[in-house]
């Protein structure tokens, strides 16, 4: 048994510090071009180089998606996912939801997610490039989650806190459910994370803080934490808001 558990030690660190070639792949070059934020599940694909590559990739990856996932019932729901990067939470539900529009202002990451649409075949997924408020003023549908990760402490900072309420009462208007998550006061600080940190009040918890932040400045009523998600070293609470 020890022995055993050596090997698979051993291959763990080889996996993680041995990137595979990928040099006449445009494919995967184009994925390895962009920000390392969430898995591509390779059970997606059938060709050895890219399950090959996507092993390494996904070790590397700075975000527990699955952890996410599970506290979440995407189950015959519409499901926006603003930030949607490269799509994860399409791909490990498609046999679930309804319908699954994903938007990211990054227009690798929607080439990447067409890409891999592609590839799969999956029907009822959309990928936008596009501005979040100029999206909400075009549609007329509603959806019934709305995927809001790791941004509105982005935008604090980017847009100012006025631009960020604005945006964030959009969603509330056009999403029965927001499901999330932002940076909290309780991590740990560095350059990157400054900007916002130094935004958040003195004598207030993060948890208090964010829950008045979204019920004071949007049609949602009603606020419950389902759970805590790993984000490399630091753990964010996972927040569910519903009218």
């Amino acid at each position: 048994m020890f022995l055993n558990r050596m090997i698979n030690i051993t291959k763990n660190i080889i996996i993680k510090t041995t990137k595979p070639n990928i040099s006449k792949n445009k494919f995967l070059e184009l994925i390895d071009s962009i920000h390392n934020y969430q898995p591509i599940p390779e059970i997606l694909f059938k060709d050895k180089e890219t399950i090959k590559y996507l092993n390494w990739r996904n070790c590397q990856t700075s975000r527990n998606c699955y952890d996410r996932n599970k506290l979440i019932n995407f189950q015959d729901k519409r499901v926006l996912d603003i930030g949607c990067n490269t799509g994860f939470y399409a791909w490990v539900n498609n046999n679930k939801f309804k319908s699954y529009v994903g938007i990211d202002y990054d227009k690798k990451c929607i080439e990447i997610t067409k890409l891999i649409l592609k590839k799969t075949y999956f029907q009822n997924i959309d990928f936008i490039s596009n501005d979040i408020v100029d999206y909400f003023d075009k549609i007329k549908i509603d959806y019934d989650i709305c995927l809001f990760f790791s941004i509105y402490h982005h935008m604090m900072y980017e847009l100012g806190i006025d631009k960020s309420r604005e945006i964030v009462n959009h969603i509330s208007k056009k999403c029965k459910v927001m499901y999330f998550d932002m940076g909290q006061k309780n991590e740990s600080t560095n350059y990157d994370r400054k900007q916002w940190y130094d935004l958040l009040p003195d004598n207030i918890s993060p948890e208090t803080y964010i829950k008045e932040e979204i019920i004071n400045n949007t049609m949602y009523n009603n606020a419950e934490i389902v759970g805590k998600t790993q984000i490399g070293n630091s753990e964010r609470l996972l927040f569910k808001f519903s009218k």
